[in-house]
C-alpha cells in the first residue's frame, strides 16, 4: 500500500487522511504534505538514548498501533521511533536498530538506519529536533548523520560497548532503582577485577547465553546456520566510584554477544565479588560450555548499551 491509498474511514468509504502500514493506522495530519514515493531516498544514521524502564524491548511486537488506540500493544523503542519519523516525513519509515535490547535495558547510544525521500527538506539537526517534539520523554534523538545508502546500523557495527551497573548495600536506593541492580551483599571490587581477565579474548561465550539451544533450534527451522558462540571480548573494566563507594559498574567492549550474555557475565561476577566463587572459577564456567554452570542471570534494568562502533 502506497502512501497515497486511503484506509476506510468511519462511512466505510476510503478516507485520505487515514494511512494504512504494516498493520499500523496512522491519523495525517491535513497540512502534512506526502513525499513522492519515487524520489531518490537519503541514509539516516540516528543515534538514540532511552530509559528502557517502560519499554518492552526494542523490537517492534507482533503488532503496534499508531497515535489512535497506542495502548492496546506492547509499548517498543522501535515503535515509538517510527511513529514519530512518520509524524515528521509524512511517510511510514521502517528502522533498523543495531542492538534489539531487551524490556528494561536503557540506551545512551544506540544507533537506528533508515530511509527519506531525497525531497525531504529538514537537515539532520533539524531532523532531531522535529523527532524530539514528537517523541515521549523516556527516548531522544540525540544526533542525526547522513551515511551511505549501504549503511545499516546492525550489519555494520564492528562493536558495541555495553555498561552493566550494580549497587550494593543492604538497603535500596530510591534514587538508583531504575538504573542499577541492587545487590544485598558487600561486594569485593578487586576479586571482580581477577574473575574478569578470564573473559577477556576471543573464546567460546556458550555457558553464557540464555536460551541458546531454543535459538539453534528456531534457526535450524528457519534455514539458517546455527549461531556461532565464539565472541570476541576486548575488554572487561570494574570500575568503583570513590564518592559512592557502593557503587560498581562493570563496562564490556566486545564485537558482539550472545542472547543475555552481558547479564549472565554481571550475575557471574557478582557471584565472584561476594565470594560465593573464586575467581578462577570464571575460568572453569567458560571451560564447561554449560550454562547451568555461570551464575545468575542478572536484572535487565542495570544493563545500558553505551556505544556502538563502526
Amino acid at each position: 500500500m502506497s502512501p497515497q491509498d486511503g484506509t476506510l474511514g468511519l462511512s466505510g468509504k476510503p478516507d485520505p487522511k487515514r494511512l494504512e502500514h504494516n498493520n499500523v493506522i496512522y491519523i495525517l495530519d491535513s497540512q502534512m504534505k506526502i513525499p513522492d514515493p519515487q524520489s531518490s531516498p537519503r541514509r539516516v544514521k540516528l543515534t538514540l538514548e532511552y530509559d528502557g524502564t517502560d519499554f518492552k524491548g526494542w523490537q517492534v511486537q507482533s503488532r503496534e498501533l499508531g497515535v489512535e488506540d497506542p495502548g492496546e500493544t506492547a509499548r517498543t523503542v522501535q515503535g515509538v521511533v517510527e511513529r514519530a519519523l512518520f509524524r515528521v516525513s509524512g511517510k511510514p519509515v521502517r528502522i533498523a536498530g543495531a542492538s534489539r535490547t531487551d524490556a528494561g535495558v536503557h540506551a545512551r547510544g544506540q544507533v537506528a538506519s533508515f530511509l527519506l525521500p531525497a525531497e525531504f527538506e529538514l537537515d539532520n539537526q533539524q531532523l532531531c529536533m522535529a523527532l524530539n517534539s514528537h517523541l515521549d520523554k523516556d527516548v531522544t534523538a540525540v544526533r542525526s548523520e547522513l551515511a551511505p545508502l549501504e549503511f545499516h546500523a546492525m550489519r555494520d557495527a564492528a562493536g558495541k560497548i555495553y555498561t552493566y551497573s550494580i549497587f550494593h548495600r543492604r538497603i535500596r536506593s530510591a534514587l538508583l532503582r531504575r538504573d542499577h541492580w541492587h545487590v544485598r551483599f558487600a561486594l569485593d571490587a578487586e576479586k571482580m577485577r581477577e574473575g574478569a581477565r578470564h573473559l577477556v579474548g576471543t573464546q567460546d561465550f556458550t555457558s553464557f547465553a540464555t536460551k541458546l539451544k531454543e535459538t539453534q533450534a528456531k534457526r535450524v527451522e528457519d534455514g539458517k546456520t546455527e549461531l556461532e558462540t565464539v565472541r570476541e571480548v576486548r575488554r572487561v573494566e570494574i570500575r568503583t566510584d570513590p564518592k559512592m563507594p557502593e557503587r560498581i559498574v562493570i563496562e564490556v567492549e566486545g564485537s558482539g554477544f550472545l542472547y543475555q550474555m552481558i547479564r549472565t557475565i554481571a550475575g557471574t561476577l557478582v557471584d565472584v565479588g561476594r565470594g560465593f566463587r573464586p575467581p578462577e572459577w570464571v575460568a572453569e564456567v567458560l571451560a564447561a560450555k554449560d550454562r547451568r554452570k555461570a551464575g545468575p542471570t542478572a536484572p535487565p534494568h542495570g544493563l545500558c548499551l553505551e556505544r556502538v562502533l563502526y
